[in-house]
C-alpha cells in the first residue's frame, strides 16, 4: 500500500455550521472581556477590548494554545455587540440578575466569571427578543460548562429562565 493523496479534499465547514462557531467564538469572547473588565477594573474603550479579544484569540489559534476552546474566529459585529451593550444597559442587566440570585448571597460573592456570563446572556435577552430565547440560553449554558459543573450549570439555566420569563414577550 501506498501513500498515496486523497482524491477528494476534506468537506468543508457547512457555511451555518461556521457562523454559529463564530457566533459561540464572540460570545465566549465577550465573557472573557466583561470577565476581564471586571476582575481588573479597567477603563479601557470597548472597541479597544474587542481588538484586543480578537488578537489574542488569533494568537491562541496560530500557537494553538488551548486558552480559548473554538477555532473559529469571533463574528466581530456580535462581539463589539455584547460588550457595548453590556457597558451601556449596565444598570438594567443588574436589575434583571439581582432577582435570580438567591436572598442569602451577594451578587459580589458570585464568581466574576459566573456574573460576566449572566451579563452577557441577560444583555442579549433583553436587548435582542428578535434572537430565540431557548437557544441563548442554551448557548449560554453550553459556554458556562467550560467554566463549570452541574450545580452551576442549573442556576446558569434557572437564571436565564427567569430573566427570559420577566423581560420578554
Amino acid at each position: 500500500m501506498t501513500d498515496a493523496a486523497p482524491t477528494s479534499a476534506p468537506a468543508a465547514t457547512p457555511p451555518d455550521r461556521e457562523s454559529i462557531q463564530r457566533k459561540r467564538a464572540a460570545r465566549m469572547a465577550a465573557i472573557q472581556g466583561i470577565y476581564n473588565l471586571t476582575v481588573t477594573e479597567s477603563k479601557i474603550t470597548m472597541d479597544k477590548l474587542s481588538t484586543q479579544l480578537q488578537q489574542q484569540w488569533h494568537d491562541s489559534i496560530a500557537h494553538q494554545d488551548a486558552e480559548w476552546p473554538i477555532d473559529a474566529q469571533p463574528e466581530q459585529a456580535l462581539l463589539n455587540d455584547i460588550l457595548q451593550g453590556v457597558q451601556s444597559h449596565k444598570e438594567a442587566i443588574i436589575e434583571a440578575v439581582r432577582p435570580t440570585i438567591k436572598a442569602n448571597w451577594k451578587p459580589e460573592r458570585m464568581s466574576p466569571v459566573m456574573m460576566a456570563i449572566l451579563h452577557c446572556a441577560a444583555y442579549e435577552l433583553l436587548q435582542h427578543t428578535e434572537r430565540n430565547t431557548a437557544m441563548l440560553i442554551d448557548e449560554y449554558v453550553t459556554l458556562a460548562a467550560g467554566f463549570f459543573d452541574d450545580p452551576e450549570l442549573g442556576f446558569v439555566h434557572s437564571a436565564l429562565q427567569q430573566i427570559a420569563q420577566s423581560h420578554r414577550p
